[in-house]
Parts: C-alpha cells; sequence; structure tokens
C-alpha cells in the first residue's frame, strides 16, 4: 500500500523534521530535507526508501545514519566533494550542529 505523502510529511514535520517535499517513484518514496533552512546556502537533502519502509521512522533512520556517517567522515577527515563546499559555505561548527540537531520549522 502506498503511504499517504501528505501524512508523511505532516508526521516528520511534528517531529521537528524541515521537509522541502515527497515524492513516489518507481522504486519507492523519496522526501527531501532541508538541514540548514535558516541560512543561505541551505543544505538539501533527499532520501528515497521502498514503499514498505517509507515511514517517519524509516525515514529518520535513515537520516540517522548518514548523519552518523557525516560526522565520521569530519571526525577522521575524510572528506567527500560534498563535504568540502558544506564546510567552505558553513564551516565545520555549523556542519556539525546540523548533523546533531533537527532543523525545527
Amino acid at each position: 500500500m502506498t503511504p499517504d505523502l501528505e501524512a508523511l510529511c505532516r508526521e516528520l514535520v511534528q517531529r521537528g523534521w524541515f521537509v522541502t517535499g515527497a515524492d513516489e517513484m518507481s522504486d519507492g518514496i523519496v522526501v527531501g530535507f532541508n538541514f540548514l533552512p535558516r541560512h543561505d546556502p541551505n543544505w538539501l537533502k533527499a532520501f528515497r526508501l521502498p514503499v514498505k519502509d517509507a515511514t517517519p521512522d524509516g525515514f529518520e533512520r535513515e537520516i540517522d545514519l548518514w548523519r552518523a556517517d557525516v560526522l565520521h567522515r569530519l571526525d577522521n577527515c575524510e572528506l567527500n566533494p560534498v563535504l568540502r563546499r558544506l564546510l567552505a559555505e558553513h564551516g565545520a561548527d555549523k556542519v556539525r550542529e546540523a548533523m546533531s540537531a533537527r532543523a525545527f520549522v
């Protein structure tokens, strides 16, 4: 059964996430998030999950795994091009802050 995208987004927002949109794709559900909504430039990231896993808890698990990976890369100086750009644009403190807190709307 396909999840109600509006209800999914509403629940994620109620949990404190800054949701930018959602869409159903042939291979799952995609939800976009803004991790630095009050900054210019913003930090947008989308996550795609199979329909069966596309719940608020499922997306939060994916976000937690991604954030842990970003923090690991920062701690170990394993910077990829995206992380290098984010550090240049926002600084290490702001990137760490975005990875440790929800972006409340």
